[in-house]
């Protein structure tokens, strides 16, 4: 099992962007690889790596998936490949899905992309692959304000609304379900922010429908230290009568401000046990190049997850000289606050290469990026820039 995954630190390659190091140096994202493991043995249960192919802007405009299987030492086409095209200003116009039969390519989904004047995407039309024709599947549209705050996210069986509070920041979340007698409530939240903190939340108080009327189910409570950073997320539960803690997620530092570790814990008949913990380390850059998960599991860490980033440098005058885009907190529950420098999109993908949430975004402004009702994982925030260059950091989400 150890030359396996050997196999797949040295030759697994995923997202293509840029990253500025510390120091400056500007390097290429060439690939990451991650490898899940059996908490009970210790064996790895799924490798798997995605190539990217880019074109001379830095575009990615090829994805495709590889696996090694566990009684196999070799990769293999496995699952899917995207191949992505752009406009002239950098916005991603269509992706289309296609997997690997065993032996040749067969399409599978189709989504095109509409924008705004504002280069804020409004309007994602899915098609699926049906008997050698592209038949109209779901449709995604997305509407804001005349401050470009995102009101509303809705698709055939979705709908997300969005409020802001008179700082512009995110006031209340409603997700609702479109069945056939009509749209139904689902989950609600509803934000508090500390004074004065630019947007830091220092509490989410969730709710679900149930039935005909809403009621309380979860809370988080954030701890920030000097710099801005989540120290500790505080999980509440509702018992029907009160509030009482479940659960802590808490986050170490580098000198550099860079996330080091974060360990989740459950408060179970009064005693702290632990549940997941993340290591995350860097180069001399800063860049992020493995990223660890571990479960607790008879009395101590078992492997869970390993990912590993690798980096490429470029060599080039006219490269930026900053990372391009800031969000916070991290880890997440339900939003993030993301500030970009030219920033037009952002895309959340999980584990397995997914697209999961995808934004608008207004270049310069910081603004609010809904997660929705993510399950808790690790992740990867992609931002698209007006260049058509892209910027990836991972991103957690807790709950």
């Amino acid at each position: 099992m150890q030359q396996r995954i050997t196999i797949l630190v040295l030759f697994s390659l995923l997202a293509i962007s840029t990253a500025i190091g510390q120091n400056g140096s500007v390097k290429l994202i060439t690939s990451y690889a991650y490898s899940y493991f059996e908490p009970e043995t210790g064996e790895a249960v799924n490798n798997d790596s995605i190539w990217y192919v880019y074109n001379n802007d830095q575009q990615v405009i090829e994805e495709i998936e590889w696996r090694i299987l566990p009684s196999e030492l070799d990769w293999k086409l496995f699952d899917r490949r995207h191949a992505i095209s752009y406009d002239a200003a950098g916005h991603r116009l269509t992706l289309e899905r296609q997997v690997w039969t065993g032996t040749t390519w067969l399409n599978y989904a189709r989504y095109t992309y509409s924008y705004d004047a504002e280069g804020r995407r409004v309007k994602e039309t899915r098609e699926a692959w049906s008997g050698g024709n592209w038949v109209p599947d779901d449709v995604t549209t997305w509407e804001y304000d005349a401050q470009g705050h995102l009101l509303s996210e809705k698709s055939l069986k979705n709908e997300i609304l969005y409020t802001y509070n008179t700082d512009g920041y995110t006031s209340t979340v409603t997700i609702s379900q479109e069945l056939n007698a009509g749209v139904i409530n689902k989950y609600r939240a509803f934000y508090d922010y500390l004074p004065l903190s630019g947007g830091l939340p220092v509490s989410i108080l969730w709710q679900q429908w149930n039935i005909n009327a809403w009621e309380n189910t979860y809370k988080y409570n954030y701890e920030y230290n000097t710099a801005g950073n989540t120290l500790n997320i505080i999980n509440e539960t509702w018992n029907g009568a009160t509030w009482y803690i479940s659960g802590k997620t808490s986050n170490t530092y580098n000198g550099n401000e860079k996330i080091t570790c974060s360990i989740k814990t459950n408060l179970i008949n009064g005693i702290w046990v632990n549940d997941y913990q993340d290591i995350l380390q860097y180069d001399v850059d800063g860049d992020l190049i493995f990223f660890n998960t571990d479960k607790w599991h008879n009395g101590g860490w078992s492997k869970f997850l390993r990912v590993r980033y690798h980096y490429k440098p470029i060599a080039t005058q006219d490269t930026p000289t900053d990372a391009g885009f800031s969000f916070f907190p991290n880890p997440a529950s339900t939003f993030i606050s993301l500030k970009s420098d030219g920033g037009t999109h952002a895309n959340i993908y999980d584990q397995q290469g997914r697209l999961v949430r995808s934004q608008s975004l207004n270049c310069q402004t910081q603004e609010t990026f809904q997660l929705g009702i993510l399950p808790a994982g690790n992740y990867l925030l992609q931002v698209l820039k007006n260049d058509g260059k892209l910027g990836v950091k991972p991103l957690q989400i807790r709950h």
